[in-house]
């Protein structure tokens, strides 16, 4: 089946930025490259499959769900990557990114990557869907391949 790219470019030109924030705060407590990689993952893995999204007005929680799920595999990655003989130092693994400008990193923002990087992975991914994303919480749930709770209609 033949990829229209150009119409794939189009939609996500408007996302981009908030992808790429998105990727690094996932990936805030590995290395800036790291986060480049899930994104670039990302982009492949939403390029090959573009084809199957039928609603072109929901790109955006779909690429945003790529994302997600790609970063969660990284996770995997990383977790065997300590169990496997290597070379290189990994001094540098746990230690925070330069993920922003370093003269526009304030100290609340360094409390906040520590922060995120204290919770689960589910949870980070969750609140910066929210925060960056400006995603819903029913869209949260739908990109995280999570059941939806039953409102209460207690009032």
């Amino acid at each position: 089946m033949k990829i229209d790219s150009a119409k794939f470019s189009v939609l996500l030109k408007p996302h981009y930025n908030d992808a790429l924030k998105y990727s690094r705060a996932l990936c805030a407590t590995w290395s800036a490259d790291d986060a480049e990689d899930v994104l670039q993952q990302s982009f492949l893995l939403a390029l090959e499959n573009f084809s199957s999204l039928r609603d072109h007005t929901k790109f955006r929680s779909w690429f945003f769900k790529i994302i997600t799920t790609t970063f969660y595999s990284s996770i995997r990655k990383h977790f065997w990557k300590k169990f496997l003989p290597s070379d290189s130092d990994r001094s540098n693994v746990h230690n925070i990114p330069d993920v922003f400008n370093r003269s526009e990193q304030t100290e609340n923002r360094m409390i906040l990557n520590k922060a995120l990087s204290g919770i689960s992975a589910k949870e980070r991914a969750a609140i910066l869907l929210f925060e960056l994303g400006n995603f819903s919480i029913e869209e949260i749930t739908a990109i995280q391949g999570e059941k939806a709770f039953p409102r209460s209609n207690q009032g």
